[in-house]
């Protein structure tokens, strides 16, 4: 038995190290070496964090406060025990819906808001207390072209009375990749005085949202296993009211007021009970400090050239049609030519190639990294769009002027201009994207083309309904669902190419 379970361990390690792997959005693979490194170091010298006075505990307890540490500055909150940390993503949205009917704060016929995009993380959780406990789902339509949110609709329906008591908003569709407009959402929330439970779980560390100044943000929801390439089994919550209204939702030991039976009344011990995973936390700081060295902005950036590289190449291969946004020629042209990547052209030292990978990221490890102010189009600068194809550098550098420039112009407006900037923010207009693209091929099940690529090519992509089955009734995908390919910083163009040949082969094959 032991010899067969090392085998099949053998195996894996062997297949993991050939395979051509765009299935990020599911998780970041692989890690930064950094952060294997740190878990099994913790893991090998780690006690019990906050339950002793001896060496072990005490390293394993100073791990735990610079891990959040480095998560609060990583999301600009100023005050750490804001942050608990959780088993993962989903298990952070539960604390706070099962904490908020425990406090009597969701109650029977209450409404809660979502978009048509959310996870199941969200839709099975609000569905379970909707069973149980008699609250209301409403879903706010989506916008045109691609918008998570009509605003339109979003701001009638904040107006109606009785007001909705929360709503529950994803940061970024793990289906089509669109981003929320969280400055304007959460704004408009705000206003209303409706709380804003952020699903983060997709876009924290592919994008680095600032909480100190997204106020209308009442609770933020984060996975560590995907854009903060933390491992697997740990997810964050930040609470923004130290005046918090959250039941836990179980109790026991926390290494703090052991004298009483009740659960203490602060963060983060009221929602941590039980003993930490150190080396899961340890590792996920290691994941934050490798997205800081390197640069959010410009990680987002390179990542958006390879997808505009994907879309290039197979925009001529006729079965492949792409779901959930708009694909311009004339745009991707204009992209890969500022990248040197259109095909023909000389690709030397293109930042998108294996051999300068390393390089181009380490280029900005001395790049100073600071929470993007609040407004999508500087949380995701227009500079490191994917029509800009900019190198790591030169998004860096745009990123930062970009960030002056919004700062000066917030500084120097009236308040009849920002009124005006804000209308003119909730017109319609086209979201910005996460690197992950959805597409049908014609004739063959999502399932056939993953594993044809899988068996055929070693090559990882995501196929089915993305637990978001929401989302794929708004793309009209819900009964046959898309294959995804979701990218992160350490694929490269050759790992493209390869894709789009195995694409481009089974375009050839015989019906």
């Amino acid at each position: 038995m032991a010899k067969s379970a090392a085998a099949h361990i053998h195996r894996s390690m062997t297949m993991s190290e050939k395979i051509i792997y765009f299935d990020n959005a599911s998780t970041t693979f692989p890690k930064p070496e950094s952060v294997y490194k740190v878990c099994d170091s913790v893991l090998r010298s780690a006690g019990n964090p906050g339950r002793g006075a001896h060496r072990l505990a005490y390293n394993s307890s100073r791990q735990i406060f610079e891990a959040r540490e480095c998560l609060a500055d990583f999301l600009g909150v100023a005050d750490g025990h804001r942050l608990v940390f959780t088993a993962g993503c989903t298990q952070s949205i539960n604390l706070v819906l099962t904490g908020l009917i425990g406090a009597q704060k969701l109650r029977a016929g209450d409404r809660v808001l979502v978009t048509s995009f959310e996870h199941n993380a969200v839709m099975r959780s609000l569905a379970c207390h909707e069973g149980h406990d008699g609250i209301e789902v409403v879903q706010v339509p989506a916008g045109p072209d691609g918008n998570l949110v009509d605003l339109a609709a979003l701001r009638r329906i904040s107006s109606e009375s009785p007001k909705p008591a929360l709503a529950v908003f994803t940061r970024a569709s793990n289906v089509t990749g669109a981003l929320l407009d969280i400055e304007t959402v959460s704004r408009m929330l705000e206003d209303a005085d409706i709380p804003l439970l952020i699903d983060a779980a997709q876009s924290a560390g592919f994008v680095r949202d600032d909480l100190s100044h997204l106020t209308g943000v009442t609770y933020f929801a984060a996975s560590g296993h995907k854009g903060l390439y933390g491992p697997p089994g740990i997810g964050i919550l930040y609470v923004r009211s130290q005046n918090f209204e959250l039941d836990p939702p179980y109790c026991g030991g926390t290494g703090s007021r052991s004298d009483s039976l009740a659960m203490p009344t602060f963060l983060p011990d009221r929602l941590e009970p039980g003993t930490h995973g150190v080396q899961l936390a340890a590792g996920l700081a290691e994941g934050v400090r490798y997205v800081l060295d390197h640069g959010p902005e410009a990680m987002l950036a390179r990542a958006r050239s390879l997808v505009d590289y994907f879309l290039f190449k197979t925009i001529d291969i006729d079965a492949i049609e792409i779901k959930g946004r708009r694909v311009d020629r004339d745009r991707l042209v204009a992209s890969l030519t500022a990248a040197g990547l259109m095909p023909g052209e000389a690709q030397t030292g293109s930042i998108l190639s294996g051999s300068s990978l390393a390089a181009s990221l380490s280029s900005q490890s001395s790049q100073p990294s600071k929470p993007s102010q609040p407004s999508q189009s500087s949380a995701l600068p227009s500079s490191a769009s994917p029509a800009s194809g900019l190198t790591a550098e030169a998004a860096a550098n745009s990123a930062a002027a970009a960030d002056t420039a919004i700062t000066s112009s917030s500084s120097s407006s009236s308040s009849s201009s920002l009124q005006k900037r804000r209308m003119t923010s909730e017109m319609s207009r086209e979201p910005q994207y996460l690197p992950v693209v959805v597409f049908s091929y014609r004739g063959l099940t999502a399932d056939r083309v993953a594993d044809w690529l899988d068996t055929g090519y070693g090559i990882a992509i995501r196929a089915g309904l993305h637990c978001a089955v929401s989302a794929h009734k708004v793309l009209n995908s819900e009964k046959t669902g898309l294959a995804r390919v979701s990218f992160s910083s350490f694929n490269t163009k050759e790992d493209v190419d390869q894709l789009v040949q195995a694409l481009q082969d089974l375009s050839r094959m015989p019906a």
